[in-house]
């Protein structure tokens, strides 16, 4: 019986309890001050001219590329730039004629050189054709297996993805990544 008599002694006070709608002014707000009109308009004129040229900062901002480290040079280059600059000297006549000379027998060389590598391959598959075919007439079993591919004297290594399946409890090993990609925003 006690703990219903104190319920309903709560609600009964409650009950008592009015609230009013909020007024349309607080203690805590400041009072508006009368405008001239003028000023405002003034001041409306300066905060959209600040916003236009901020808009277009941005835009010009925009346009440039991004700086790559790699490709500008660092001040104490910039500053000696004048003397880094080399003269080109105009090559004599005869250094000019020595050189095209010079040029002329390395080409004659390289062919030679080609034409004799040429000769010999030929050679060596003809050599190989006439063998294969004498082979064929005195032994048609040994001419197969001349033929035959020996595929353990071919060296070919193959490296794709694994055939297996991933482990499913792994644990990485612990390691630290420390991210140094600039933000460029």
């Amino acid at each position: 019986m006690l703990r219903v008599s104190k319920f309903f002694s709560i609600v009964t006070n409650c009950r008592n309890v009015h609230t009013t709608p909020l007024l349309s002014s607080s203690v805590f707000m400041k009072r508006q001050k009368r405008m001239d009109p003028e000023m405002a308009k003034q001041r409306e004129t300066r905060k959209r001219k600040k916003l236009e040229k901020e808009i277009r900062l941005l835009q010009k901002n925009s346009k440039k590329p991004k700086p790559i480290d790699e490709m500008s040079l660092p001040e104490s280059a910039l500053q000696n730039i004048s003397e880094r600059y080399r003269t080109l000297e105009e090559l004599s006549s005869k250094s000019l004629k020595d050189e095209i000379l010079i040029h002329k027998e390395y080409n004659s060389l390289q062919t030679k050189l080609w034409r004799i590598d040429d000769e010999w391959i030929q050679k060596v598959n003809s050599a190989q054709e006439k063998a294969l075919d004498r082979l064929k007439v005195l032994s048609p079993s040994l001419h197969a297996a001349a033929i035959e591919l020996d595929e353990t004297k071919i060296k070919f290594n193959f490296q794709g993805p694994p055939q297996t399946q991933f482990k499913k409890n792994y644990e990485a090993p612990d390691g630290d990544f420390i991210d140094v990609t600039k933000k460029w925003t």
